[in-house]
């Protein structure tokens, strides 16, 4: 028996109801796709806040790997008989490290101890080893006795114009710096904070090393490794102690001085 014939309001409410029907997937559809943006969208934060975290932990992986391998290092070369030592108490034997001053800087022997001095603000004063060296490792006692920073220059020039040079502060900041032309600005390697292991008092010593081999220079306070860096612009040099008078008259006393050629 065939189906009467809609009437005009059902047939309304049947073209309502389909009309909603598409509506209602429409709206669902349009739904579903914005909430899948809107899950990717959220999917593409948690996916990037992965890398980041992933980039962040291999980053302190690769540190903690190279702090192992640097204190690995500076072990089994501090463990070796020196090439060259002495304790600076006076010049001893040879013609080996500067002697003189003017009414700006000094470099002499004092008290048991090697002492150098700059008194001219912004300047600083390079009391240079007649030794030159390559691959190496230098280990001094540093003491900080007045003023603002101390530290070494090596893989220095004939004319003492151009190296690498290390130095800390009072206030337990160290930096490496590069020189490549006197009338420049000096160009910063690395630069950090070295306490809780750096004694950060005046008078008291501190024991740096930096180990140098190839490319990769290696710095340590007190047997604690502080830095790595990559540089290959001076492959060999002299070595030389150093005051810097940033802001006020520095004068730095150094004793016991080894090195290690590698």
């Amino acid at each position: 028996m065939p189906f009467p014939p809609p009437q005009p309001k059902k047939k309304r409410q049947t073209w309502l109801i389909v009309t909603l029907s598409i509506v209602g997937i429409v709206i669902l559809g349009s739904c579903g796709l914005i909430c899948s943006l809107g899950l990717l969208g959220i999917q593409g934060f948690v996916t990037q806040a992965q890398k980041q975290t992933l980039s962040i932990q291999a980053t302190v992986n690769t540190q903690a790997t190279q702090s192992v391998n640097a204190q690995a290092l500076y072990t089994e070369v501090t463990n070796r008989t020196p090439t060259f030592s002495n304790s600076l108490a006076s010049k001893g034997e040879g013609d080996w490290i500067d002697i003189g001053s003017d009414s700006t800087y000094s470099c002499d022997f004092k008290d048991g101890t090697y002492h150098v001095s700059i008194s001219k603000k912004g300047y600083l004063t390079n009391c240079d080893f007649s030794r030159f060296y390559m691959n190496f490792a230098i280990q001094i006692e540093v003491n900080l006795l007045k003023g603002d920073y101390s530290g070494l220059v090596f893989r220095a020039d004939s004319t003492g114009n151009k190296y690498y040079m290390f130095e800390y502060n009072q206030q337990g900041e160290y930096s490496l710096f590069k020189r490549t032309d006197p009338t420049v600005s000096m160009d910063s390697l690395t630069w950090g904070i070295a306490t809780p292991y750096l004694n950060t008092n005046y008078g008291q010593k501190n024991v740096v090393t930096i180990i140098v081999r190839g490319s990769s220079i290696y710095l340590y306070i007190n047997q604690h490794f502080l830095s790595q860096v990559q540089d290959e612009t001076f492959t060999s040099g002299y070595t030389g102690l150093l005051a810097d008078d940033t802001n006020k008259p520095t004068e730095v006393a150094f004793s016991n001085v080894k090195v290690w050629e590698i």
